[in-house]
């Protein structure tokens, strides 16, 4: 009987309506690696039928998400799945209620297919310094095993082929052939790691760029310092899954 009332009253307490937050600091706002932009407030609505729209402010450039939520102890696990009105995305948000048991704090990531790009928020900005997500991570957040493949940019060759693949157990194969009148191909097999909050793969034991950017269908080669390349060859770094 008793485990019969918790989980009526659990089953309550997700039902019951959340009235709209609006919120008003400083926050930060990045796209991929870019600078980031600060935000100026945050209005968070969620439904009773458990959907979410949260406003960025951007200091008069706002935008929403939205997506579907679930209660847990101590706030919500937010599932981001639209952006900017129209765009289909895929993200996370981890909300955190404050001492009031009102939401308080807030940081997620979202990907946007259409452009390509990563995004990442948190609110407020003193509180994204102090804590990490490491519950919901690109390692346990995105569907990350699989074959990525394109044609990266290359200082003396038409371009290198390159085919990665990442299997579930931590394993990786690499494949890189160098385009041109001489083409040469070149593999690699080992282990991998994600390092960065769970963000970013190293490949171990593989010669050549080894870090990679990961995201919801797509893979971004980084430079040896684990940094995004930048310059007008910058969107060419990137791996598409098949």
């Amino acid at each position: 009987m008793k485990k019969f009332f918790l989980g009526v009253l659990a089953f309550a307490l997700f039902l019951s309506p959340i009235s709209a937050e609006e919120w008003s600091g400083k926050g930060q706002y990045q796209v991929d690696k870019n600078p980031e932009t600060a935000i100026k407030s945050l209005d968070l609505d969620m439904k009773p039928d458990g959907r979410f729209k949260l406003g960025i402010d951007l200091s008069g450039d706002g935008f929403y998400i939205e997506g579907s939520y679930q209660k847990v102890q101590g706030g919500a696990v937010l599932t981001v799945d639209r952006a900017f009105d129209t765009g289909k995305v895929n993200g996370r948000a981890l909300l955190l209620d404050g001492a009031d048991g009102k939401p308080a704090h807030i940081q997620g990531f979202f990907n946007y297919p259409e452009q390509n790009t990563f995004h990442h928020f948190y609110f407020p900005q003193e509180w994204a310094t102090t804590y990490v997500d490491t519950q919901h991570t690109t390692e346990t957040s995105v569907d990350w095993n699989g074959t990525y493949q394109g044609v990266l940019p290359c200082a003396d060759c038409e371009g290198i082929k390159t085919v990665l693949t990442l299997n579930s157990d931590y394993t990786y194969s690499i494949t890189r052939t160098y385009m041109g009148k001489r083409s040469k191909s070149f593999s690699h097999k080992g282990g991998f790691k994600f390092v960065n909050n769970g963000s970013t793969v190293v490949l171990q034991g593989v010669q050549g760029p080894s870090m990679y950017f990961i995201g919801e269908g797509y893979a971004r080669q980084l430079d040896i310092d684990g940094a995004a390349i930048g310059g007008s060859l910058a969107d060419h770094y990137v791996l598409k899954m098949k």
